[in-house]
């Protein structure tokens, strides 16, 4: 008699269990309950899910991931851009949307760029950063690449397709031989302007999820007594342009380029609104990255179509249109006290 209650019992459950239904409704639609290997890319419609997807493919999830210590700076990149809100119009023709706008003089066909993050090879060790060059060459955007790169300033320089316009980061390294071997590097290999990264000032960077999962040191020291004048020596050292990186202005009347958390169309226009010039991304395209040069273009494709979408529902067609009157970014005054 126990034997068949017992059997009863799991038969009533494996039933039950085949006919369960969980209730996702409120939760973002990445498509990732289904498996897939390298060769899904194209199925993801938006940058979240290529981002969330990266666990499932590549085993660099906590480099890529990372922030310092409880993350807070992360999270709150993330969060700022549900917060600013954007104005729809109506009864405007929005028939012909143009995204082309200039960088330092340089012409580009959208207001992002790639912006500068470290060891792409780790989501491709064959070509890392030069997937990038590639991608950003097709689209007619910019490409600035990270000091910390796997390929080299001269690689990266070389893989530039009929004059590409090429950006480098660079850290103002407490080594001044070091510093100044990296400026002669970059103005040899042909790039424009140099993000010269002046907001962290310390010896060692405090990544926690990195440290956990044994992901690459990416920290080095920094000049700790950097000001205005050791920029404008540095200038004097070479061509390039120097454009320091990590620096809040208010009211500046300069070119502003800015980043952090830019995952759809709408938050480069909240930036372009509040007075940013181009937007970069930076973990996104690491993310993309994993299927190569394909899954570069996928991630830009994504961003240009959001983000003339974007311009049709508030009813702009240029970029010059985009101003602080189409969005309601209030919030950011508390923020920013």
């Amino acid at each position: 008699m126990y034997s068949l209650k017992s059997t009863a019992m799991l038969a009533l459950l494996a039933s039950l269990s085949f006919g369960a239904v969980i209730d996702t409704e409120g939760l973002p639609d990445t498509g990732l309950e289904r498996p897939r290997g390298k060769s899904g890319y194209g199925e993801y419609g938006c940058i979240n899910a290529l981002n969330d997807s990266h666990p499932n493919v590549c085993v660099s999830k906590a480099y890529y991931r990372t922030g310092a210590l409880d993350e807070t700076t992360y999270h709150a990149n993330l969060d700022v851009w549900k917060n600013i809100k954007l104005k729809t119009r109506a009864f405007r023709n929005v028939a012909n949307i143009s995204t082309e706008t200039t960088m330092l003089g340089h012409k580009v066909s959208q207001p992002f760029f790639i912006t500068s993050a470290g060891w792409a090879g780790l989501s491709d060790p064959t070509n890392g950063e030069l997937n990038f060059v590639r991608a950003a060459a097709k689209a007619g955007i910019l490409y600035t690449s990270s000091i910390a790169s796997n390929k080299t300033t001269a690689e990266i320089g070389a893989a530039a397709v009929n004059n590409q316009t090429l950006f480098r980061q660079l850290y103002p390294w407490s080594n001044t031989t070091r510093l100044q071997n990296d400026l002669k590097e970059i103005e040899s290999a042909g790039f424009k302007a140099i993000f010269l990264t002046v907001d962290n000032p310390t010896e060692d960077g405090i990544r926690t999820r990195a440290r956990r999962e044994d992901a690459p040191d990416s920290s080095n020291t920094h000049m700790q007594n950097f000001d205005l004048t050791t920029l404008s020596a540095l200038q004097n050292q070479t061509s390039v342009t120097i454009i320091p990186k990590g620096i809040i202005l208010d009211d500046g009347k300069m070119e502003i380029y800015a980043d952090g958390g830019v995952r759809h169309g709408s938050d480069v226009i909240k930036l372009l609104a509040l007075g940013a010039r181009a937007v970069g991304l930076g973990r996104s395209p690491m993310f993309a990255n994993i299927w190569g040069e394909a899954g570069v273009d996928k991630l830009i494709s994504i961003l240009s179509t959001e983000l003339s979408t974007e311009m049709k529902l508030i009813g702009v067609t240029s970029l010059s249109q985009i101003n602080s009157t189409v969005v309601n970014a209030k919030i950011l005054e508390d923020w920013l006290e």
